[in-house]
């Protein structure tokens, strides 16, 4: 496909459908300011101000998709308790569907409760069941995924590591999308890293991808981090490689293009959700066919635009087409 403009490019992702498999969770955020030292250990008391809770993880995946304007299918295993409850009324209330999302009553539903003292953040508590789901709860994920892959354009798996994604259900999964010739977009961690062999575009961070590989990287040494990167293509069976940087940008790599992209210049206020926005700009990028440059760079303003605000957000639009118009221009081409 061609186009001259990034109006062009945002109202073709209107036409693509996405079908977002992963862990979902709450993100809660209880926003307060220090008042004083505690007289009963050496910890800050936080006054509340106000509680928010927001759709976090594969969901606030699925939430960016919507906000970029494409079609958006949740399929995710919550527990039968306050916070799943919760994540179906706010999927409801942005207009996602509920209809592939399952209640598992042996499971808690993971939440992440930031203490926020103005920007900074005090401490994070999580509540979560990490074990992965139950051969049952597998095959039951596996139905609705295969009932509705032939009508999806792309897939993205969005791992956080809370055992809805298992090894049988990962590997079942890609062989049926290469069989639909369905791009698939990885957002790995560590327990299933090497289970997504196969996809077409994987998106480790460093952190991640140094690990899985037992490797260090120099980033002053482009050479050998192109190597590296390839290496781990081949290693991965994927099409194309892009990796996080955090500070320092974007790398994406394929057998011919090496791009590395920096950082935006941003006002950073967090980090919180970058990676699900970038994830989710790269799977609508790869389905609609833009090249290699174009991928990264506008995933790489996404992820900015959502770091100049504070919490787990979707990236607007509209700021976003602005982005690109302002910073690049067009390229385009397809990959097999």
């Amino acid at each position: 496909m061609s186009f001259q403009h990034f109006e062009e490019v945002f109202n073709t992702f209107k036409t693509r459908r996405v079908l977002v498999l992963g862990d979902t969770m709450v993100d809660t955020y209880v926003f307060g300011h220090v008042s004083r030292m505690s007289p009963e250990a050496p910890v800050p008391v936080v006054v509340q101000d106000k509680v928010e809770q927001r759709l976090g993880g594969a969901a606030n995946v699925a939430l960016n998709l919507k906000s970029l304007g494409s079609d958006v299918i949740l399929t995710s295993v919550i527990g039968a308790d306050m916070n799943g409850e919760l994540i179906m009324k706010l999927l409801s209330e942005n207009d996602l569907t509920t209809e592939f999302v399952v209640n598992d009553k042996s499971r808690v539903t993971s939440e992440k409760r930031r203490v926020i003292d103005g920007t900074s953040q005090v401490v994070r508590i999580d509540t979560e069941n990490t074990s992965p789901i139950s051969q049952e709860l597998t095959r039951l994920l596996l139905g609705k995924v295969l009932s509705i892959l032939p009508e999806i354009d792309v897939l993205i798996f969005q791992d956080y590591d809370k055992g809805v994604l298992t090894a049988n259900l990962i590997e079942k999964v890609i062989s049926q999308c290469k069989n639909l010739s369905i791009p698939v977009v990885v957002d790995p961690k560590e327990r299933n890293y090497f289970s997504y062999k196969g996809a077409t575009l994987f998106k480790p961070n460093l952190r991640e991808f140094e690990k899985a590989h037992q490797i260090t990287i120099d980033l002053e040494n482009i050479e050998d981090l192109k190597k590296k990167a390839r290496d781990a293509c081949y290693e991965l069976q994927c099409n194309i490689l892009l990796l996080t940087l955090s500070a320092h940008g974007l790398l994406i790599v394929d057998k011919q293009n090496f791009e590395w992209v920096p950082a935006a210049k941003i006002e950073l206020k967090n980090v919180l959700g970058a990676g699900d926005t970038v994830v989710a700009v790269a799977a609508l990028c790869l389905a609609i066919g833009l090249s290699i440059p174009i991928i990264g760079q506008l995933a790489n303003e996404a992820g900015a635009l959502v770091c100049e605000q504070y919490g787990v957000v979707p990236v607007e639009k509209n700021k976003l087409i602005k982005r690109g118009e302002q910073h690049f221009s067009l390229q385009t081409s397809s990959f097999g």
